[in-house]
């Protein structure tokens, strides 16, 4: 058998269905997703069988016995969502009998966002992200369209499947409907097959047969073929270890705007060092031949540098294999972005204790350690030649070119050349790939300040109980001053956390030239999430990116960025924007045996939407937070377009936190504080200060 006739055993499939419960009342499937699953009558069933070739779109009522025969002549079952919804409804409509083996290809659990999880509790694969997709919802729309299928979904009212009897265009129109469903499911999967199928050429037979390539996690894909490169089995330890704490080591910003910027990074820096280090060698202290740090590199593990780790060799093997695709084909090679895959995700099976055969105590948290340090060191001696680290990521640095040598692109490869040149002299096993690349050159960025805690929230909730290591209390004017000791830095005033204004990490903005034209790129900003208004993004792209392009700044007054919000909510068309999907189910489903118990009336907001808008029963509607009208709410209130453009909503009325958030990255900083609020400030700072000193006797 070869991978392509692997195929000639799958079908995709789309299912259109009604739902009563035993009464003849509707089932509402975005409510009552179980009670729709378990009663559903499938009406209508598209296919397409790649042994045949051939499209199907079938009512089951009348092609029964069709239906059933494809689906006994195919064990590998293709669709969206179909595991937990499509599959259980054919087995309770007998279209399948639940003894046959399945292999289930659902394209939802496989491209949709890892951060969210399936009825059973497992976390999406995130192949999307992977495959450098952006989706910002997991539906079959927004997924279709997002990939730029040559099939989208359409739209059809879902009562037509509650008749028994079609006309001949109620059959066209539901089978123009079915067979977009199944044509774009299908071009998600050719899409997963095509772009994943270097991977087969790295696994074991028998994870090519069962689709691991393509439906498991990548952690646990990456391990799978990596005990396939050791040449054993991969088998998978009970004993979980506890998160460490050791992570990169992020340099925040030093400054919100800056000019003339270096974005230089390691490549694949994880990769390189657990096989300079050859971390996969763990061995116990005494060891002979144990390799414990030298004067450059300190390390917590004991590694054996006698001899090169089986799977740190084949980590070098695949470092020079894409370092030649590169340099033949570029970026873009389907096999660079196999192998970048690969090694990126390698680290994360080193450290997980569930992946026993790769898995060593120290090899992560070394991993880490070591790349800080090396980090660090690249770092410094940028300074020593005269670059100005500004900020920086786990294996990058933002260095700001001071003088009109440092903007010779030359100069900097020669100083990093050095820095390699320097580290590889101290490392058990140098990696001729190892190296630093220039990234970018920014002739601008921003790294957008904001008030932020000087204490991490989970050490402000330890604080509530007792003062923790690290920190001292003192009393001035009858109010408690909380002071780090590390630096002397006051972080709590009476009942008020301080604050600070600080950039955050992997936040920025910044104008580079490609071919000669300036373009803007993105990074981790508000707007840039996939939860995004719709508002704020449109405002972007209509009015701030131009204006960013033409004045090469991105800091704009409070005036001007809160003039064009307000004069876009004059639009009806745009208040739409602002509006919040909510899926009510009835109200008496929120009642909780406390409100049981206390005689009282479930008070949730969904509750409220049910009462309000449907008369105590279940639907969807799109709502708009408000301060002033709406049928729902206490405090803030919950409306309808309708309802808004009624009652003529300013941007006063409206609650814009969201978007306020997205765009405060583009306004310009004011000062609210007066300088005589700033002087009393740090006179009793003083006072308290002098008071801690005095308790450690430094005063």
């Amino acid at each position: 058998m070869n991978i392509d006739s692997l195929l000639n055993n799958a079908l995709v499939f789309d299912l259109e269905t009604s739902s009563h419960y035993f009464d003849g009342t509707p089932i509402n499937i975005s409510t009552n997703f179980d009670d729709y699953v378990t009663h559903g009558k499938v009406k209508w069933c598209g296919i397409y069988s790649y042994k045949h070739k051939k499209e199907y779109y079938l009512e089951v009522s009348k092609d029964r016995q069709l239906i059933d025969d494809l689906f006994a002549d195919h064990n590998i079952l293709i669709g969206f969502n179909n595991e937990e919804f499509d599959y259980p409804i054919l087995v309770n409509n007998g279209l399948i009998a639940k003894s046959q083996y399945i292999t289930h290809v659902d394209c939802m659990k496989i491209l949709g966002d890892s951060t969210f999880k399936d009825r059973r509790g497992f976390k999406y694969k995130g192949r999307g992200d992977l495959m450098g997709y952006d989706f910002k919802k997991n539906s079959l729309e927004c997924i279709a369209e997002t990939m730029g299928l040559e099939f989208q979904k359409s739209k059809i009212d879902y009562k037509i499947f509650y008749k028994d009897e079609y006309t001949e265009e109620e059959k066209k129109e539901i089978t123009i409907y079915l067979r977009n469903d199944v044509m774009s499911n299908k071009g998600m999967f050719d899409k997963l097959w095509t772009y994943w199928m270097p991977f087969t050429d790295l696994i074991d037979w028998k994870d090519v047969i069962n689709f691991s390539w393509i439906r498991s996690s990548i952690a646990a894909l990456i391990y799978k073929s990596a005990c396939f490169c050791m040449g054993v089995e991969a088998t998978y330890s009970e004993h979980a270890t506890k998160k460490e704490k050791m992570g990169g080591k992020v340099l925040l910003p030093k400054y919100e705007e800056a000019r003339d910027v270096w974005i230089v990074d390691f490549s694949s820096l994880y990769a390189h060092i657990m096989c300079m280090f050859n971390l996969f060698a763990e061995v116990d202290e005494g060891t002979e031949n144990a390799w414990h740090g030298n004067e450059m590199f300190k390390v917590k593990g004991y590694y054996d540098v006698s001899y090169k780790h089986k799977l740190a060799v084949e980590v070098v093997k695949k470092l020079k294999e894409r370092f030649d695709l590169v340099k033949k084909y570029g970026k873009k090679h389907p096999m660079v972005q196999t192998l970048k895959i690969w090694l990126n995700a390698l680290y994360g099976v080193l450290r997980s204790a569930l992946f026993e055969k790769v898995h060593t105590p120290n090899g992560g948290w070394d991993t880490c350690w070591l790349g800080q340090q090396i980090t660090d060191f690249a770092q410094s001696e940028l300074e020593t030649y005269g670059f100005e680290a500004i900020a920086g990521d786990t294996d990058s640095r933002m260095i700001l070119a001071i003088s009109k040598k440092h903007l010779d692109r030359d100069y900097l490869k020669t100083c990093l050349k050095q820095i390699i040149k320097k580290i590889s002299a101290n490392v058990p096993f140098p990696v001729e790939t190892f190296d630093i690349a220039i990234e970018t050159f920014c002739e601008y960025m921003l790294f957008p300040f904001a008030d932020q805690d000087l204490v991490d929230k989970p050490t402000r909730k330890l604080m509530k109980k007792t003062v923790v290591d690290g920190y001292s209390e003192v009393m001035e004017d009858k109010k408690k001053i909380i002071i780090r000791t590390e630096d002397n830095k006051i972080v709590k005033r009476g009942r008020t956390w301080v604050k600070t204004r600080r950039g955050r990490k992997k936040n920025y903005l910044y104008l580079y030239k490609d071919k000669g034209e300036l373009k803007v790129k993105l990074v981790g900003l508000p707007i840039k999430k996939s939860g995004a208004t719709q508002l704020a993004i449109k405002m972007y792209k209509e009015i701030l990116e131009p204006k960013i392009l033409k004045e090469k700044t991105a800091k704009f007054s409070k005036e001007f960025v809160e003039g064009q919000l307000e004069s876009y909510l004059k639009n009806k068309e745009i208040l739409q924007l602002l509006s919040r999907e909510f899926k009510i189910k009835p109200y008496e489903s929120y009642r909780t045996p406390k409100c049981i118990k206390e005689g009282k009336e479930p008070t949730t907001i969904y509750a409220q939407i049910s009462s309000g808008y449907f008369n105590k029963g279940d639907g969807v509607i799109n709502l708009i937070k408000n301060y002033k009208v709406g049928n729902a709410g206490k405090g803030d209130k919950y409306c309808t377009l309708e309802e808004a453009i009624e009652a003529k909503l300013t941007l006063q009325d409206l609650d814009l936190e969201k978007v306020n958030n997205e765009i405060e990255p583009f306004i310009k900083y004011e000062e609210t504080l007066t300088q005589d609020d700033k002087n009393a400030i740090l006179e009793e700072d003083k006072q308290a200060l002098l008071k801690e000193l005095a308790k450690r006797g430094l005063a």
